[in-house]
């Protein structure tokens, strides 16, 4: 009978305990269901997913591409699954606009699994908060006071300029004695640029056969395209340490090599500023930190900021976001004229017109509108950063009525935005004259190869003040035909995926102009 009893109590108890749980869970439930409910969706997005890679499958090759189709089929904010990280894809000019711009604080964040944080985890790229902000104010500053985009600088450019067309003219009398076969000027053109950010950085260019700084300019190169072959780690993070063990190992390895390569480079540089100023231009942005460090530490301020890892972190970023999108402009730009040589003849009789045989100067923009346009319309068919550099919000956020959590990963679509038919007529033609109004360039909101917001690009200056320094004084002195049949020639898109996608190489004849 006892047993009895305390089996039926056994069972009672039994009872209670799943109708609690049940109970439990259909207030979770509920709870849950109404939470979200109420709250926004995500972005659409493709909706098949890969075990652990996501949607990167589907991106292939050319990721900006991929993107645009993306825009087409799921409209102005798309989402995908790249790796481990939720990624939202903006392809609407003023959704951009909002939300880096008017919400900047919000998105003013990297993602610090990005290609320069492996490299450099203490740079302008590679940081957020409070660091990231004194240093970018700091070097917005710097800018102002050297007076870039002004005539003195102008003059330093133009020396430059000069320097790059008498090597051409020696390598064409070298190379192409019969002025038939062309030459190719890009590593010219590659040292030229980095000399005027070396000139800007360092405080001081060199030559063009310096060892030490050819093989800085062949590391570099080697950096671009490994930032591409290992981006499958920006966003596999936890799973990097593993595959560099197999896979990726000598890809990651190299990587990290070249970095390193560079900041002993930068060190010496740094060093030698410490010790012997005299042989540097002391308006330079080593000369400038130094002296803000020391000042520094004469009013006992207790610095994490201004210290020698932040400085060689820096002068990387600064040195490689300098180089490529200038160099890469330019060499597009001369690609244009000579597949249109009615544009090319239209641009000469413009430059004898307003500018004759004196040098040019950043100011003769405004006389010279069609060769001014002629560079904003390469900047926007071939987008130089097609994504951008993505950005991640320090809080969860609402979109266009959708939710995007926080951290997520921001990519700007500036390709889509660049191309985008409701923005553009006939979006895919190079057609410069869309820029002009009245025989004036008018600046068109739409056209953000440099990015928007507290993140854009800071050498967004001195690569304009390049490429029309180097273009018109180019266009100024010679005409450029093609050795080949123009239907022959590359088009004006790019041949080598990477984060700046590279100008396809080709062959120029160079023919001096009387003036």
């Amino acid at each position: 009978m006892l047993n009895e009893i305390l089996n039926s109590n056994s069972l009672f108890r039994d009872n209670i305990s799943i109708w609690l749980l049940l109970v439990v869970s259909i207030l979770v439930f509920a709870i849950r269901y109404n939470y979200t409910r109420n709250r926004p969706p995500l972005p659409p997005g493709p909706f098949f997913t890969f075990p652990v890679l996501g949607h990167l499958p589907l991106l292939g090759k050319w990721p900006h591409l991929q993107m645009y189709k993306l825009a087409q089929r799921y409209g102005p904010i798309a989402s995908l699954k790249l790796g481990s990280s939720f990624a939202v894809v903006l392809n609407d000019y003023k959704i951009i606009h909002q939300t880096f711009k008017l919400k900047g604080e919000i998105f003013s964040d990297r993602t610090l699994n990005n290609p320069f944080y492996l490299t450099a985890e203490k740079s302008l790229a590679g940081t957020n908060g409070w660091q990231w902000a004194e240093h970018r104010k700091f070097f917005d500053k710097y800018l102002k006071k050297t007076g870039l985009g002004g005539s003195n600088y102008d003059e330093k450019i133009m020396e430059e300029v000069t320097c790059f067309l008498n090597q051409c003219e020696q390598r064409q009398k070298k190379d192409d004695k019969n002025g038939t076969e062309g030459i190719d000027f890009e590593n010219d053109l590659a040292i030229s640029v980095a000399n005027n950010t070396c000139l800007l950085v360092f405080g001081k260019r060199f030559d063009y056969n310096d060892p030490h700084f050819l093989n800085l300019l062949k590391n570099e190169n080697e950096l671009t395209i490994l930032y591409n072959t290992s981006g499958i780690l920006y966003f596999l993070p936890y799973l990097t340490k593993l595959l560099s063990l197999f896979l990726l190992a000598p890809g990651l390895k190299k990587l990290r090599q070249l970095a390193k390569e560079f900041d002993k480079f930068s060190e010496s540089l740094v060093k030698d500023h410490l010790f012997s100023t005299n042989k540097f231009v002391k308006d330079d942005y080593i000369f400038n930190f130094l002296e803000e460090k020391k000042r520094r530490e004469m009013e006992g301020i207790e610095d994490k900021v201004f210290t020698y890892p932040w400085l060689t972190g820096i002068l990387h970023a600064l040195y490689g976001g300098g180089v490529e999108t200038a160099f890469n402009v330019i060499r597009f730009a001369i690609l244009a004229i000579i597949r249109q040589p009615d544009l090319q003849k239209k641009i000469h009789e413009e430059l004898d017109r307003a500018i004759g045989n004196r040098n040019v100067t950043i100011n003769d923009r405004r006389l010279t509108p069609l060769t001014w346009a002629t560079l904003l319309e390469i900047l926007r068919i071939t987008t130089p950063l097609p994504l951008s550099i993505p950005r991640s919000n320090r809080k969860e956020v609402v979109v266009e009525g959708y939710r995007i959590p926080k951290g997520s990963y921001i990519i700007p679509n500036l390709f889509y935005i660049h191309h985008d038919p409701k923005l553009w007529k006939d979006p895919f033609e190079f057609r410069p004259e869309r820029f002009i109004v009245n025989g004036e360039v008018v600046k068109c909101p739409y056209l953000i190869p440099f990015g928007v917001g507290k993140r854009s690009c800071p050498g967004e200056v001195l690569g304009n003040a390049e490429d029309f320094l180097y273009f018109a004084s180019m266009m100024q002195h010679y005409e450029f035909q093609s050795p080949i049949e123009i239907q022959h020639l590359p088009p004006l898109v790019a041949d080598r995926p990477s984060l700046v996608p590279g100008c396809p190489s080709y062959k120029v004849i160079m023919k001096r102009r009387n003036l």
